[in-house]
């Protein structure tokens, strides 16, 4: 069933499990490309953790992870805290990253998750359908993502 952004948006605060709102916000990023990801930041590593699309395997993202000390684009949006919209590098991990893909995209869309000014994951997407993603709506997208997360955390911890 296809989902308005704002019944998506809208769903990522009712949901009360990591696996929906990952999977909503990939609906989301789905609705103006073609292939979506969602990587997790952990101390030491990126990882694939889902893809949506037809365009690449889910084994192959889930196989998918480099040290976050090692030169990548990815990396590059942990540590600045900003979203990429552009190329994929030419370094190691970036071509590791593209192998996951099954090929090099022109340009792709990495957008930092934070809880608490950290850091814990990547959404991703490329393939657009349109010329300009919505930059207003990926701002708002990462921000609803990382406090929602962030919500569930703190639903874990106050549990008796």
């Amino acid at each position: 069933e296809r989902l308005s952004e704002g019944q998506i948006i809208s769903l990522i605060h009712k949901v009360s499990s990591r696996h929906a709102i990952v999977d909503l916000a990939l609906r989301y990023l789905m609705l103006f490309s073609q292939r979506a990801a969602f990587f997790v930041v952990k101390k030491d590593r990126i990882a694939g953790l889902e893809i949506a699309g037809n365009m690449t395997s889910r084994s192959a993202i889930r196989s998918y992870w480099v040290p976050i000390s090692s030169e990548s684009t990815l990396r590059h949006v942990v540590t600045e805290k900003r979203i990429h919209l552009g190329p994929i590098g030419r370094n190691a991990a970036d071509s590791i990253l593209a192998a996951a893909l099954g090929g090099r995209p022109k340009r792709i869309l990495a957008i930092p998750v934070q809880i608490s000014g950290r850091v814990i994951g990547i959404l991703y997407a490329d393939q657009f359908k349109v010329d300009m993603p919505p930059w207003n709506k990926i701002e708002r997208l990462s921000e609803v993502v990382g406090g929602n997360l962030k919500r569930l955390l703190l639903s874990k911890e106050n549990r008796p």
